[in-house]
């Protein structure tokens, strides 16, 4: 599951760290439940913006498992 913009880094959905700046934080906690349970269920999330996560990710031309 790519979180993308929804879930930036791996430590917002841990942590539930919120961005400074959301439209709806009531909706933006919802996003991360529903990530949460994704999760719980066996799918791995890819959070788009986290370097540190990305370098635990296989690098091209590798398939990810």
């Amino acid at each position: 599951m790519l979180a993308a913009d929804a879930c930036y880094f791996c430590q917002t959905l841990r942590e539930r760290r919120l961005p400074r700046n959301m439209h709806d934080q009531q909706a933006m906690m919802a996003s991360l439940d529903r990530l949460e349970a994704l999760e719980r269920g066996g799918a791995r999330i890819f959070f788009g913006h986290d370097p540190e996560f990305w370098r635990t990710v296989p690098q091209g031309p590798t398939p990810i498992a």
